[in-house]
């Protein structure tokens, strides 16, 4: 959550997003999935967007707690951790782009990248321009 508190980066990076338990050191949940109390409650939450107490591919404690931390490292109210770098690009463009929006990326990246720019982008209407990441004006 932003705030105006002036701590230094370093702190806020190791005080973020704990829980109240006052330990030193943030809890790890390793758990994949959890009980509930009725069958009502587990419908319910698998109806939930970001339940954490359901399936960790939905929500963890832990990523929580991280994404809690980078958003007080930010001053933004939420941040949104992904497990793979693919997962995260991938996101960010169907959430942003919709058909006839245009991508500039420079040609030198990830493989899987080009492939997700080149195969599902161009199949949903989203033109994608390549060009020499060392040559700014090829950006402009």
């Amino acid at each position: 959550m932003p705030s105006e508190n002036k701590q230094q980066p370093a702190t806020t990076a190791i005080t973020s997003g704990r829980d109240k338990s006052g330990s030193l050191a943030p809890t790890l949940s390793t758990a994949t999935t959890w009980s509930s109390e009725s069958l009502d409650e587990s419908h319910r939450l698998a109806k939930a967007i970001h339940e954490t107490k359901f399936y960790s591919r939905y929500a963890n404690p832990t990523v929580e707690a991280f994404e809690h931390a980078i958003a007080a490292l930010e001053n933004t109210q939420t941040a949104l951790a992904f497990a793979s770098g693919m997962g995260a690009i991938s996101t960010v463009i169907l959430a942003l782009c919709r058909p006839g929006d245009h991508i500039v990326a420079q040609r030198n990246c990830y493989a899987g990248t080009l492939a997700f720019l080149n195969g599902p982008c161009a199949r949903l209407g989203i033109d994608v321009t390549l060009v020499d990441g060392r040559n700014a004006e090829g950006f402009a």
